[in-house]
């Protein structure tokens, strides 16, 4: 479900980033639509990764396209 609290933007990237022995990092992924509220959520939780400074990288995709995350981890920069 779409949120923008900040406290709930925090937790769940926290969650992502809880270390274990196995693991070595973490990407999340912030989809967004310019459907009804979910383009001003979307604004809100980006203001929350910026002043908390997260790395953010913006990718914007044509309507109509499949996500696959694995080709967009494979473009960007870590």
């Amino acid at each position: 479900s779409p949120f923008k609290s900040k406290i709930r933007v925090l937790q769940s990237i926290g969650r992502s980033l809880r270390l274990y022995s196995d693991k070595i990092g973490a990407t999340i992924f912030d989809i967004a639509d310019d459907v009804k509220y979910l383009d001003k959520h979307s604004l809100v939780r980006l203001r929350h990764y910026h002043s908390e400074g997260f790395n953010v990288e913006e990718i914007s995709m044509e309507e109509g396209s499949i996500i696959n995350p694995f080709q967009i981890l494979s473009e960007i920069s870590c």
